[in-house]
């Protein structure tokens, strides 16, 4: 669960909308048919920065099967450090109410 919390950073959390393009990977940075806002988390940067997004939403009552879709695209450098040091891209969902980590909701 997040730690540290903070208010966005402007050179490093941003809320996108429109048609544009990622200039490195050249995909759109609104998703399609996914809505109308995407938030990009870094920046052109190396340094050891780090970078988190959280997002609540709740389940309707009496509701035992939801499906959760998200869409993502990342586009990483490599620094040539060890394997454990490389960046990476990490969802993980939790119930709100004990921070229990659900099962088959991780992707790394």
């Amino acid at each position: 669960m997040a730690s540290n919390a903070t208010q966005p950073l402007p050179d490093r959390h941003a809320l996108q909308t429109g048609n544009g393009t990622d200039s490195y990977g050249l995909f759109p940075v609104v998703a399609p048919g996914g809505g109308n806002y995407s938030i990009k988390l870094g920046n052109d940067l190396s340094g050891s920065q780090a970078e988190k997004a959280s997002y609540t939403f709740t389940i309707p009552s009496g509701v035992n099967n939801y499906s959760l879709i998200y869409q993502y695209a990342v586009v990483f450098q490599d620094p040539g450090q060890d394997l454990i040091e490389q960046p990476r891209f990490d969802v993980k969902i939790y119930t709100s109410d004990d921070s229990t980590l659900l099962p088959c909701t991780s992707n790394s």
